[in-house]
């Protein structure tokens, strides 16, 4: 039988288990990406690591995506920064400049 990739808002994870969590260029490919982002940080133990990086919302990625057909919901910083502000998480988000991309570093709260 062929397994496909889990679904990202539904880790199979139990709570609390993993140390660290890395994610590159995965949140934007999810519509619900605010879930897909709380389910990793639910499957964190506490002090555990979440480091990525990813695409931000912005006008040539849009289109970008727009001519693949693609059915993505980017990510806007600001709504990154509350969701990450209502998650129990410290760290840091660095945006690149123009805001194109963004890279996070950040722990779950002990």
């Amino acid at each position: 039988s062929r397994r496909g990739a889990p679904d990202s808002r539904q880790l199979p994870l139990s709570d609390e288990s993993s140390d660290a969590v890395s994610s590159f260029i995965m949140l934007h490919q999810d519509i619900d990406w605010e879930k897909a982002f709380s389910e990793v940080v639910r499957g964190l133990r506490r002090g555990g690591r979440l480091l990525g990086f990813d695409l931000l919302a912005n006008r040539p990625m849009r289109r970008l995506h727009q001519a693949e057909c693609s059915h993505h919901r980017m990510m806007r910083w600001d709504k990154l920064r509350r969701e990450i502000q209502e998650l129990p998480l410290l760290g840091m988000l660095n945006g690149s400049l123009g805001g194109f991309t963004v890279r996070f570093a950040l722990q779950k709260r002990v």
